[in-house]
């Protein structure tokens, strides 16, 4: 076809900057990166006997995420996600991010698209109960 242009992309292995999972950029056919994605459990069978906070996650190159946190046993309590502008200090809660685990095994997932938070983390802050808690993290950007 006369005018018509094929794009190829490419899969490509970053540098990681989340724990041992690799960060994956999708590339054009002249090599330019032009989507990131992550995948990470950033919390990993965490015993729910006492409160929990998740590892720092940088994501300053993502445009959305998803979350999926899962909990095992008798737990209750808040699961949230904080946003932080420096991933040190100053952490406040992110409105609409916000599981609470009410005495039996359970889920919850949300995507959210569009959020420019250079850092955030997850909490969960126990008031009764016993179980474990495991938490992912998507994301994609430029």
């Amino acid at each position: 076809m006369s005018g018509t242009t094929t794009a190829s992309f490419i899969i490509t292995p970053l540098i990681s900057y989340h724990g041992n999972d690799a960060v994956t950029a999708a590339k054009n056919d002249t090599g330019e990166t032009i989507m990131r994605y992550v995948a990470d459990k950033v919390v990993d069978a965490a015993s729910l006997t006492a409160s929990v906070t998740s590892q720092t996650i940088d994501i300053r190159h993502q445009y959305g995420f998803a979350v999926f946190a899962a909990w095992t046993g008798t737990p209750s309590g808040v699961i949230k996600m904080q946003a932080s502008p420096d991933g040190v200090d100053n952490w406040s809660d992110i409105t609409g991010i916000t599981a609470s685990p009410a005495g039996a095994a359970g889920s919850y997932f949300v995507n959210k698209e569009w959020q420019f938070y250079p850092y955030v983390r997850f909490i969960y802050t126990r008031s009764s109960g016993t179980g474990s808690l495991d938490i992912w993290f998507t994301g994609k950007g430029g």
